[in-house]
């Protein structure tokens, strides 16, 4: 605030201050610079917000959920990252026009499921969920170790923009390498070969 105060100081005020010889012309870049930097600054925070789609939720220390449930997808994240790949804001923007929410979701069955499916229904439990476009399906097992398997995963097929599709497409193919799960009051997270997890928030409906 300080900053854009000066840079808009009144012209009659070049007249005191070369009075300790400072060119003119020096006073108005100086003035320029610190305008640009301001609107830099006003810039970046813009882009921030309109970047940020996380995903909000809140933790429910009262919680204790099982696998057995329907979990909402919050990102991506690298094993050693803090950083989480959300789905993209495109999507929001999508499903808006619809007046519907966008969230991507996993619904796990803890009934044995009777399927006489020996292709994609391979394994004794089976799974459900909506993607970015496409509803997707196939069956997993798990055991008291809290190790995950996941069977052959298929989907609609559905099209949609790019940015969206490729999100969609890395979400199935991390969660097809899923090795094991750990659950914290409402937080699933989903451990897929050596590097991804995925993260979850228990649905409110659940």
């Amino acid at each position: 605030m300080f900053l854009l105060f000066f840079s808009l100081t009144p012209l009659n005020t070049y007249t005191d201050i070369a009075t300790f010889n400072f060119p003119k012309t020096y006073i108005m870049t100086k003035h320029l610079t610190i305008l640009l930097i301001i609107l830099s600054i006003i810039g970046c925070k813009k882009e921030q917000e309109n970047s940020d789609c996380s995903v909000k939720y809140e933790i429910d220390y009262s919680q204790t959920a099982t696998l057995g449930h329907t979990w909402k997808l919050i990102g991506f994240q690298q094993e050693e990252s803090t950083l989480i790949e959300y789905p993209p804001c495109e999507g929001y923007d999508y499903y808006s026009q619809s007046n519907s929410d966008f969230e991507m979701t996993i619904s796990f069955s803890d009934t044995l499921q009777t399927i006489n499916d020996t292709i994609i229904f391979i394994l004794p439990y089976a799974f459900q969920g909506k993607a970015v476009f496409n509803e997707y399906y196939g069956s997993y097992d798990t055991n008291i170790s809290n190790k995950l398997t996941i069977g052959p995963i298929m989907s609609s097929q559905m099209g949609g923009s790019k940015v969206l599709i490729d999100y969609e497409e890395k979400y199935l193919a991390i969660l097809n390498q899923a090795q094991r799960f750990e659950i914290h009051n409402n937080l699933l997270t989903i451990w897929c070969n050596s590097t991804d997890k995925i993260l979850y928030v228990l649905k409110e409906d659940n």
